[in-house]
């Protein structure tokens, strides 16, 4: 059999270091099992470094075609997607595509893909007022069916949907795929209950779980910049930027202030050194975590702020792992850091923002490490931060013990995939 040509569609953005990985565990896994593959990403933001320095063959996504990356007005963006589906469905006649298409590149690849394969991660859930853009998303999938290619996904999580229209959207796409590979119990339960068919509905870890961490050496000298000392107790968090419509900004504003007031008693009370990590850069302002950063260190009492740094570098997914791996305790808001410093025995206690992250940790039966953003409060986070903190050296041995067969796991899903796949 010929190499496949794969194309991964719903990428995000390179400057999310978990959406990173996680493109990066897929090239990988695929890569593994079929060294002479042809890979394809269709990414909601093209013209980023990441791609050209590593060769990768990029399209536009239907985000980015359609201006929602741009911000342009969602009436233009309906337009756009409705050109496109009039675009495909001549395609699918065998008539030709107008060379001046600003759909043509990305329907081409779609007859000439082997399968398309949607990338980990949670692309599928209720936003904004009316849900836009979630029919862009689906739109990447509806295609694989019309141009009657596999589908496939890594592992993922589904939800919250809210609305009647985006549950019927993901039984008809998803429940055509031909693997659903999900990363929690909680997107397990969505998927089967709009009418997923439960054979083709697969739990997996979430593949980050085996990315490799950077090297602990460059770890330690990169922090030592910001003040870290070996022997000095050090706890490292990552804080959401504003997120936009995703969340209600009455709760992004009680949520720094309670992070601000639990870092501040964690110094006083554990006398430990806080490390602010950016877990994400971009690619736009509101998903720029160094703002929500910003704001919780000039919460922080004056006398304070010495004793808490912003790491306020781009690092690289592994690199940032391994930072994870140098401090006693993480407080985590964004799910990859969190599972990073998971990966590296790090006891972590999680802040979820979407469903995703309880049903990770209820995957992993650690549901009792995390606090959820809504309604959270000082006492609320406070004694979970504590019991971890007392509890350290046994939640390292927890991890010792399920860490490594979930990240076995978790890099099993790309064979399994071409395995199906090669048996037609």
């Amino acid at each position: 059999m010929n190499p496949p040509t794969i194309l991964l569609i719903n990428v995000h953005s390179t400057l999310n270091a978990g959406d990173l990985a996680l493109l990066e565990c897929a090239l990988s896994q695929f890569g593994r099992s079929s060294p002479n593959a042809r890979f394809i990403i269709s990414a909601n933001w093209i013209g980023e470094d990441y791609y050209k320095d590593n060769h990768l063959e990029v399209i536009p996504s239907p985000y980015w075609i359609a201006g929602a990356g741009e911000g342009k007005p969602v009436w233009l963006q309906i337009f756009r997607l409705l050109t496109g589906l009039l675009t495909a469905w001549w395609a699918a006649c065998h008539l030709p595509i107008p060379n001046k298409s600003r759909w043509k590149p990305f329907i081409d690849v779609y007859r000439r893909a082997d399968l398309v394969i949607g990338v980990a991660g949670n692309q599928f859930y209720s936003t904004g007022r009316y849900g836009w853009p979630f029919p862009l998303h689906a739109l990447s999938v509806y295609l694989a069916h019309l141009f009657h290619k596999p589908f496939y996904t890594m592992p993922q999580s589904l939800g919250p949907l809210r609305r009647w229209w985006e549950r019927f959207l993901m039984k008809r796409l998803y429940g055509k795929g031909r693997k659903i590979y999900l990363r929690d119990q909680v997107s397990i339960e969505l998927a089967k209950s709009i009418g997923i068919p439960a054979n083709r509905i697969i739990y997996a870890p979430d593949p980050a779980f085996s990315y490799n961490a950077g090297d602990d050496n460059s770890a330690r000298e990169l922090l030592k910049k910001y003040g870290w000392k070996l022997g000095q107790p050090a706890v490292g968090a990552t804080v959401l930027a504003s997120m936009g419509r995703t969340l209600k900004q009455d709760h992004i504003g009680q949520y720094y202030r309670t992070i601000a007031r639990v870092l501040e008693k964690m110094i006083r009370d554990l006398g430990v050194d806080v490390f602010l990590f950016i877990q994400v850069s971009g690619p736009t302002h509101m998903e720029n975590d160094s703002k929500g950063a910003q704001r919780v260190l000039e919460l922080l009492p004056e006398n304070l702020r010495h004793r808490a740094a912003l790491v306020d570098e781009q690092l690289s997914p592994a690199m940032l792992k391994a930072c994870y791996g140098q401090m006693n305790l993480f407080l985590a808001t964004r799910l990859h850091s969190g599972i990073f410093s998971l990966g590296m025995r790090v006891p972590t206690v999680f802040v979820g923002y979407l469903t995703k992250t309880h049903g990770v940790m209820t995957s992993l039966g650690l549901e009792n490490w995390c606090v959820p953003i809504d309604g959270i409060s000082e006492d609320s986070l406070w004694k979970v931060i504590n019991q971890a903190w007392n509890d350290r050296d046994s939640r390292k041995n927890i991890l010792q013990e399920i860490i490594p067969k979930v990240a076995r796991e978790a890099d099993k899903v790309g064979s399994a995939i071409l395995e199906e796949w090669s048996k037609g």
